[in-house]
């Protein structure tokens, strides 16, 4: 049960953090939601979301040493799971309900197997069962044991003759042989000595016992059993050796393993939302300080009239319809034709036909041209300035794809994409659907807001996700502005 138990909790804690991998299935930012935005808050209802994971491997390795105290730990966490399931409909998922499952499974097992511990515990001191007789004790005896273990041994010899209470105590060492050991032997016969010639008379000569030859005494073999009796305990009882050090040896140890496992869970938990909000770890104080100045739209940019969005197309994607359905606008005559051709989002606003050359400092371009997407031919500068790679904290040598800055109203903003796509632009509704009807089965796609997917030939975005844009099509926490040295920015 024992082993029953320690693998149905490491199941149940490795299937909660493998399996919403696996299957590109996010409940942690629905969950995170009910939190505060606070980094700090989110930061514990990140940990309270692994806590159960962490407490199910836990409990399931300390079902082996401890079920009593890994039943309570298994229950905890099982307890978590069904309470965070039961608090909102959209957590009833197989993702909770099972490794909550397994968790109570092995809970349940782990206390029957400490319940069976403790009772066959009791049984034992209740019977009292001597312990095994060996041949050479490995320490002495005290003396009232000997004696009473020589009593039983000549009570064994004769218990019909010999009373208990008066057989001799067994010798403890070896005796030489006596006269009742030995019978005397007759010797051979001897031949007839010559009577000596002498006048003085044979007197006869009295020889001892000990002069003739003698063999051992034949006696007949008593008969011992073939086990040997178990020794009768002594009245006075042997101290019995407390196990206070096994039981704070054990428990050190499980104190250490619960340490590790909750080190390993909150490293675990750390990385994995750190992975998940990886788009919005660009963002910096000043992003939210000094937010993006909406642009004027002037009666040429307002378009007519504004597509319908489609019906198939998620409603949370109506947003980013507005980039690609505005007319793009015209550009300057020294503009990128290319440009114009191929992404209609990089038009600029409206402006009278200015002869722009020569421009090396972005400031001074974003305040020749107001607004552009993406940089054109006009520009003949580097390709970002230390003033940019300052305020975005980014080395000056970084490669040209990870950073990338853009013109606002006049005003440089800048980004920085070291481990998400965040500076591109967002994918527009139109441009999903038509992706998906040609990949119709593609999962987790890159956005700069987050990841989506094509099911059944249509986009679909993770539940309980949100995708904000500017007025360009970007996502506004991964853009910062840069002003020029000289002109710090006001209020």
């Amino acid at each position: 049960m024992r082993t029953a138990a320690l693998l149905f909790g490491l199941v149940a804690g490795l299937f909660a953090l493998v399996v919403p991998i696996g299957v590109d299935s996010d409940l942690l930012t629905p969950f995170l939601k009910i939190w505060a935005t606070t980094p700090g808050q989110r930061m514990l209802g990140t940990v309270a979301w692994y806590a159960p994971a962490a407490l199910a491997m836990l409990g399931g390795l300390l079902a082996v040493l401890t079920p009593g105290f890994a039943a309570l730990l298994l229950l905890a966490a099982a307890a978590i799971w069904f309470g965070i399931g039961l608090s909102d409909p959209q957590f009833l998922d197989y993702q909770l309900l099972v490794p909550a499952g397994f968790a109570l499974a092995a809970a349940v097992l782990s206390f029957v197997a400490g319940e069976l511990a403790v009772r066959q515990v009791r049984a034992a001191r209740r019977e009292k069962k001597p312990p095994v007789a060996t041949a050479t004790p490995s320490r002495p005896e005290p003396e009232s044991a000997t004696v009473e273990a020589d009593r039983e041994t000549a009570f064994r010899m004769d218990p019909r003759l010999v009373p208990r209470e008066e057989a001799p105590p067994r010798p403890a060492r070896e005796i030489p042989l006596t006269l009742d050991d030995v019978i005397p032997r007759e010797a051979p016969p001897e031949p007839p000595k010559r009577k000596p010639e002498t006048i003085w008379p044979e007197t006869p000569v009295k020889r001892s016992v000990f002069d003739r030859p003698i063999e051992a005494a034949r006696r007949s073999p008593i008969l011992e059993r073939e086990t040997e009796r178990p020794r009768v305990e002594p009245d006075t009882p042997r101290p019995v050796v407390a196990p206070g050090r096994v039981n704070r040896l054990v428990l050190a140890l499980a104190a250490f393993n619960g340490v590790v496992v909750v080190a390993l869970g909150l490293a675990v938990a750390f990385l994995l939302i750190d992975s998940r909000q990886s788009p919005s770890t660009v963002a910096t104080p000043v992003a939210e300080a000094a937010p993006a100045p909406a642009a004027p739209v002037t009666p040429a940019q307002t378009p007519a009239e504004t597509p319908a969005v489609p019906e198939e197309a998620d409603q949370r994607l109506t947003p980013n319809l507005l980039p690609a359905l505005q007319p793009a606008a015209v550009l300057a005559p020294a503009a990128d034709a290319a440009a114009v051709t191929e992404q209609p989002t990089e038009a600029a606003d409206e402006q009278p036909a200015v002869s722009l050359t020569g421009l090396s400092d972005p400031h001074a371009y974003c305040d020749a041209v107001r607004t552009i997407d993406y940089v054109d031919r006009r520009y003949e500068g580097p390709r970002f300035t230390s003033d940019i790679a300052e305020a975005l904290r980014v080395p000056l040598r970084s490669a040209p794809d990870r950073v990338s800055w853009r013109c606002v109203d006049g005003v440089v903003y800048a980004c920085a994409s070291f481990d998400w796509p965040v500076c591109a632009m967002t994918p527009t509704a139109e441009e999903m659907l038509e992706y998906c009807r040609r990949n119709p089965a593609v999962g987790r796609l890159l956005a700069p807001n987050g990841t989506w997917s094509c099911e059944a030939g249509k986009p679909k975005l993770p539940d309980g996700a949100s995708w904000p844009v500017d007025e360009r099509g970007f996502f506004p926490p991964a853009w910062i502005p840069v002003f020029p040295p000289e002109t710090p920015p006001t209020g």
